[in-house]
Formats: structure tokens, sequence, C-alpha cells
């Protein structure tokens, strides 16, 4: 498990998407995701690490030579994403990303997606993650 958090770390994405809905009341779903990506030869480390957290799926990009671990149903990253890395720490800035995507899980927990208040803060919240981070010395 630590080397797990430890690659996760190095090489993996905590992310969260805005994507446009006519069909909710607020305009936009609310996505969740871990990615991890590879060279295409790491295939099979992949799937394990898929079958380890039992959750995601593996696809892979031929014309990038790259092969990728994508989970992203509510769910699996609520009650398995979540559990194994407070368990297993993320090391680095990454943990503020994932400190972050922690927050805007427990907003959609709690439903505070389906307002414009709560989607406010997740928007405010995306914004300084990964590379909208801004670090100080």
């Amino acid at each position: 498990p630590q080397w797990l958090a430890g690659f996760v770390s190095g090489d993996g994405c905590f992310f969260v998407e805005l994507i446009h809905s006519s069909i909710h009341r607020t305009g936009f779903i609310v996505q969740l995701g871990l990615i991890i990506a590879q060279h295409i030869r790491d295939e099979q480390l992949m799937k394990i690490i898929k079958e380890f957290l039992g959750c995601g799926y593996v696809y892979s990009q031929s014309k990038q030579e790259a092969v990728y671990l994508k989970i992203e149903n509510f769910l699996d990253v609520y009650h398995k994403v979540i559990p194994f890395f407070t368990n297993y720490s993320i090391l680095g800035v990454k943990s503020l990303d994932f400190s972050d995507f922690t927050k805007v899980a427990d907003l959609i927990k709690d439903k505070n997606h389906l307002n414009q208040t709560g989607l406010n803060k997740i928007r405010i919240i995306k914004a300084g993650m990964n590379r909208g981070r801004k670090m100080v010395e």
C-alpha cells in the first residue's frame, strides 16, 4: 500500500471536472476521478493496481503509446480511493490536491453540488488544484 501511495504521489492525478448538462438544474455534472498514466509497456502494472484497488478501468491510446488507469465512479472514489489514500498518505504537493479532492467529494456526498452555492465552492476548489495551484515561497 505504501508503494502505491508513493507511486500515485509521483504519477497520479486527482481531478475534478465540471461537465455541461442541459438536464441538471445547475447546468453541470461534477465528476471526480483519479488517473494514472504510464508507458504502454506497463499495461500489466495498471491492471494489477486496478485489481488491488478493486475499481476503475484500464485503457490505452496507441498514438501516445500510453496506458491509463482511471477511477471516476463516485462510490468507488468515495468508498475506496479516498479511504485508501487517507490511510496511506499522498506525499508532496499532490497531498494538497488530494485534500481539495476530498473536500469536493464531501460537498457531493452532502448534495451541495446540486445548488449554485455548492457548485461555486467546487469551482473555486477546482481552480486551485493541479496546475492551478499557486505555490508560495
